[in-house]
């Protein structure tokens, strides 16, 4: 099946649109040899800003952006795009980051959640053009998001940040806002650039190589980057809040597991574990172990490997203890992971004319990553614990049980194993073509192009263990003759570990192909009122993923690890739309847009938006703006295979008391009626320029805006446990299947319910965003730059499937206020910078106050050495520790605090 689906014929196959690019390609070339060189390039003085495909000459446009220059870029003093952007105050809730993700979904990514609405609801572009989504998908296993580990942070030249939803110009995923990225386009000269960094508690040295070189000869114009960093792993062992798994100390939970030598010799069924079994089940003194729970003697509370008998010990039950150990998963653990990234980006301009100019960009990127997670833990849970309707058992038959029974609920986590690995490889290719240039309609110009990308990932998982293999090894297994048995309490053999570890290669691509024409130009002249403008698009875009599973994913055959069935899915999406920019004299500027979008696999789609900015003054703009938005269901919503499995808890049927509790039968996966998550958006803000006003105040800039996003048919799904206890309301009916009632009985036995995905709920959050600039200028002490942003949550309301609404506004991973600042100065061949990071306080899930977090990253350049420029600067100065919020199993809000020690770079850059 798989692979008839790869190999489909239709006019879209991967061999027929590498032909299709390969043939434009060449047919660029040829246009170019025709060309002279004598003819000069005609400069373009408009330029077009994220939110609008009309070109302008006013940086102040209809709406929001934030705009964020190379230079800010580097004063954050991150080193990666992701870092940067995840301190903007208009990131809220939690963004998917590499740092302790060993057993998350999406090992190794970087995202970010605008507004708090969601990690897969901002469009990122990357010179205009969309970015191919993480192939893994990522947060539950369905969202597909946009690795900003894929665009090489060196090579950025500018970042622009919609702040508004604007689905009517850019399509699907627009929802929160747009990341636009802006890769170097012209550069003239060699530049390089090395870094080196490392942290002051712990070795996680981390070395960057970057180079820029770019050269404009008659037509031609021509830029390139090669980047390549690396970096050493951080262990949860190495920080001080992050080293336990018991958060009791700062008032959290002990979350460490049982230890690999323990066993339950007690469980429900008391009969079963007597150690006389005639004796009588009433008699305390006859139970050995009355607490339910046995562990070897001599075993240290910590990781117990180093003091586990070897494999000739064959336990009695006299070396074993009432109680339990437990075993600290945080010392294996990996926290920041060990990666390489290495890639290249180029961009090759030609002037065929005066009026015509092709240009290719082509780039790619690799990243690997290897990320830690504590040992496989094999723990079995059956209800009696004596292996009846369970898969796993410690049979009375393996030597190293000496109770005598079948033990089926055990808790062995598998040190001698060794950590689980992801070892991850992900590839994104590139490749851009296109023409632009002048339309025969004069002021008209268009711009066309074909792209290609791709996400490919590689996880190689080695380590996995295997629940077949686990249990013949526990059976009995004859390797090489020999017969080996598997030993929970003590260490294996290598023979053992060989046979029942190995490796999960899980593979996932997602590939993205897009054919767009777009203009732009004058439309009517109102004489003193100024000139209508006008932009038009047709785009056609090609989506495909594939996430390829192995046979013991898709069998649950994984111990303790992931299940799920392979993932194939795609889509074709056709769009057209268009803008209006209406000028009424020199006040005001209207913004009207739509957009019709067809998609293969829901409907068709049409989204609007007006806006309007108004200047009635010098030095006081007015912006106000409504928008619909919608995101199309991810492709693993829609594709993903259906799914049977049980409740891990015995549940109660609340329609029919009189039966026992019993797990119940539940189907899942994806689900191809899924209809769009819909949004509306509304925005006002006013922008002052200080200096209009008062003299004294030019350079100081004021602007505050008021945001609002209502977002409806959220998609989600219920649990069984949901489900089942609200059963006889006819919302939750809807869910369960049930067989007929018998005789004399109103209700029939629940066969299964449906936990599939679904538009259920909604969002509703408003708030403001500020902002303060202040430039001054000096005769002898240079020029002083000062900004402050601020966003302030007003509301985050969330409304469940059942109806009921919460406020999640300054609670848990959603705090009020987020703010940065910095303060800029530069004379001469000196300059130095700091930035401020501040995550306001917000309650904890469990009562708990998550405390205000500050974070501070100075550095000071120098360039006057032989056209050589030399940085060095701290991130997180002072080592602020990261406030504790005892929901998280770090007790550390990862993804909404940067939780990084304090980090010592130096970075050389040379003009050759």
């Amino acid at each position: 099946m798989m692979m008839k689906h790869l190999t489909k014929i239709n006019p879209f196959s991967k061999a027929w649109r590498y032909m299709l690019a390969l043939l434009l390609l060449s047919s660029v070339s040829a246009f170019a040899q025709d060309a002279t060189d004598d003819d000069d390039l005609e400069e373009v003085e408009g330029f077009t800003v994220v939110g609008s495909n009309i070109q302008r000459l006013d940086l102040e446009t209809v709406n929001p952006v934030i705009n964020i220059t190379r230079e800010a870029l580097d004063a954050t003093g991150f080193s990666t795009a992701g870092d940067a952007i995840r301190a903007l105050p208009i990131v809220s809730g939690q963004s998917l980051v590499s740092v302790d993700a060993g057993t998350s979904f999406t090992p190794g990514v970087s995202s970010v959640n605008l507004r708090g609405l969601g990690n897969n609801n901002t469009l990122a572009l990357l010179n205009g053009r969309r970015v191919a989504p993480f192939a893994t998908p990522g947060f539950n296993g369905f969202q597909q998001v946009v690795d900003l580990n894929s665009i090489p942070a060196s090579a950025i030249e500018s970042i622009q940040i919609l702040k508004d939803g604007a689905s009517a110009i850019y399509g699907s995923d627009a929802v929160a806002g747009v990341l636009s990225v802006n890769l170097t386009k012209e550069y003239d000269g060699l530049t390089t650039e090395v870094s080196y960094g490392n942290t002051m508690e712990t070795d996680s040295a981390e070395y960057e190589v970057f180079v820029i070189g770019g050269a404009t000869s008659g037509r031609a114009s021509l830029v390139y980057t090669i980047d390549y960093s690396e970096r050493e792993a951080i262990f949860a062992r190495d920080l001080d809040w992050t080293k336990t798994a018991d958060g009791s100390s700062v008032g959290g939970f002990d979350q460490r597991s049982s230890a690999n030598v323990s066993a339950n010799v007690r469980g429900l069924d008391r009969t079963a574990y007597l150690i006389d079994p005639n004796g009588d089940p009433d008699d305390a003194a006859n139970q050995k172990f009355p607490s339910g729970r046995a562990s070897l003697k001599g075993i240290p509370l910590a990781n117990a490997l180093p003091a586990l008998p070897g494999p000739d010990f064959i336990p009695t039950v006299d070396d074993f203890e009432d109680g339990n150990k437990f075993y600290n998963y945080q010392e294996s653990a990996g926290m920041f992971p060990k990666t390489r990234e290495y890639g290249f980006y180029t961009r090759l301009s030609y002037a065929i004319s005066d009026t015509l100019d092709a240009y290719v960009e082509t780039s790619f990127r690799r990243i690997e990553s290897i990320i830690d997670a504590a040992a496989t833990p094999a723990f079995f849970f059956n209800e009696n614990g004596d292996g009846n309707g369970g898969v796993m058992i410690l049979p009375a038959t393996n030597p190293y049980n000496p109770f005598g029974v079948d033990l089926g609920n055990v808790r062995w986590r598998i040190l001698d194993a060794g950590n689980r690995v992801n070892d991850i490889q992900g590839d994104t290719p590139r490749i851009v073509a296109g023409l632009s240039g002048d339309l025969p309609i004069e002021t008209w110009t268009f711009d066309s192009a074909v792209l290609f990308t791709e996400s490919e990932i590689t996880n190689t998982n080695p380590g996995a263990v295997f629940d077949r293999q686990l249990q013949d090894a526990l059976n009995g297994v004859t390797i090489d003759g020999e017969l080996y048995y598997a030993n929970p309490f003590g260490r294996n053999e290598t023979a053992v570990l060989d046979y029942i570890r190995g490796t999960n290669p899980v593979v996932d691509s997602f590939e993205l192909w897009s054919y767009d024409f777009k203009g732009q130009g004058d439309l009517v002249d109102l004489g003193d009122m100024g000139i209508v403008k006008a932009a038009f698009g047709l785009e056609y875009r090609y989506e495909e993923l594939a996430s390829v599973r192995t046979i013991a994913n898709e069998s649950g055959q994984i111990t303790s690890g992931s299940e799920g069935s392979s993932v194939f899915g795609d889509r074709d999406i056709k769009s057209l739309y268009g803008e209006l920019s209406i000028p009424v004299f020199e006040l005001a500027e209207v913004q009207l847009a739509a957009r019709y979008e067809d998609y293969s696999d829901f409907g068709d789609t049409t989204k609007p938006k007006i806006g309007a900015k108004l200047t009635p003054i010098d030095g006081l703009l007015l912006r106000v703006a409504y928008g619909e938005s919608f995101r199309a269901p991810d492709l693993p919503f829609l594709y993903s295979s259906g799914s049977v499995s049980f409740t891990s808890q015995f549940l109660n049927d609340p329609l029919r008391p009189q039966d026992s509790p019993t797990q119940i039968k539940t189907i899942g996966g994806g689900n191809a009626g899924l209809q769009p998550e819909e949004t509306d958006s509304y925005y006002a803000g006013v922008v002052l320029d200080m200096g209009k006003f008062i003299d004294v105040l030019d350079g100081l800039s004021l602007e505050v805006d008021y945001w609002r996003f209502k977002q409806t048919d959220v998609i989600s799904r219920l649990s069984a446990t949901q489900i089942v206890a609200g059963s006889g309301d006819p919302f939750w009916d809807a869910f369960i299947t049930r067989l007929p009632p018998d005789p004399g009985e109103t209700v029939g036995v629940i066969q299964s319910v449906s936990t599939q995905w679904q538009n259920l709920e909604a969002q509703d959050t408003d708030g403001f965003d500020i902002a303060v600039q202040y430039v001054l200028n000096t005769d002898d002490m240079g020029e002083f730059r000062f900004k402050v942003e601020a966003t302030y949550v007003n509301s985050f309301e969330y409304t469940d499937s059942n109806g009921d609404t919460f406020e999640f506004a300054g609670t848990w991973t959603q705090p009020e206020w987020r703010t940065n600042a910095t303060i800029a100065w530069r004379r001469g061949d000196w300059a130095a910078s700091l930035f401020i990071d501040y995550v306001g306080e917000y309650d904890g899930l469990y009562g708990d106050v998550v405390k205000s977090y500050w974070r501070f990253n100075p550095q000071v350049s120098f360039s006057g050495l032989y056209d050589t420029s030399v940085t060095v600067g701290v991130r997180n100065v002072f080592n602020e520790e990261p406030p504790v919020d005892i929901a998280d199993t770090t007790t550390r809000a990862i993804g909404v605090h940067n939780i990084e020690p304090t980090f010592l770079y130096v970075r050389v850059s040379k003009d050759w």
